[in-house]
């Protein structure tokens, strides 16, 4: 069992990394891209009775009255914005503000389980690192193994395991850089005890 010396020197270790990555992530400036799933909010400026939230289905629309069914997935919020803006003046005869928003980023949604404080599932305008992404969760538990972390993919020919030893890069001994997390992805944190368990290590047979 660890320490709780160890521990701290692990939960150090993530927020490191935090730092760097998220001082490295700041520096990006494209603009979001609208996914299915999304969870839009739209205002019309002076009309309140058009402000609605809607979700991006899985065919790439919203609807929006009343000018129906607009294509979403693909565009920037702000090129959403002007397209409605666009389409409403057949409507309003005038020239308004249109402000698309993304208030739920769910097509950039990654999965986390096992031995994690908050396991669950994390949406993100920009996916984080999985060091990041530990740090969200609150951390690993004491009983988490960090050397065999898996990263589960979705593939057209059933998912890909990719394994991760995160405690080599806590140690600064890895020689590749950490796996760049995809939508989707399922991130499982296994226990010390199932990884005994499963090498035949700390078995005592009677």
């Amino acid at each position: 069992m660890r320490s709780g010396r160890a521990m701290r020197e692990i939960l150090a270790a993530i927020a490191v990394a935090v730092v760097l990555t998220g001082a490295a992530a700041a520096q990006r400036t494209a603009e979001y891209e609208i996914g299915r799933g999304d969870a839009l909010s739209i205002s019309v400026w002076k009309h309140p009775e058009l402000e609605r939230t809607v979700t991006v289905r899985s065919n790439g629309l919203v609807t929006f009255p009343p000018i129906g069914d607009i294509t979403a997935v693909g565009l920037t919020p702000s090129e959403l914005s002007r397209e409605i803006m666009q389409r409403l003046r057949d409507y309003t005869r005038e020239t308004t503000q249109v402000t698309v928003t993304v208030s739920q980023f769910n097509s950039r949604a990654v999965f986390l389980t096992g031995q994690v404080t908050a396991p669950g599932r994390y949406s993100f305008e920009s996916l984080p690192d999985l060091l990041q992404l530990l740090s969200q969760a609150g951390g690993p538990l004491p009983g988490a193994d960090l050397s065999n972390v898996s990263i589960i993919r979705p593939a057209a020919g059933g998912p890909e395991v990719i394994p991760v030893d995160v405690a080599s890069y806590m140690r600064g001994q890895a020689t590749t850089p950490l796996p760049v997390l995809q939508p989707g992805d399922t991130i499982d944190i296994p226990s010390t005890v199932g990884a005994g368990a499963m090498t035949g290590q700390g078995i005592v047979y009677i």
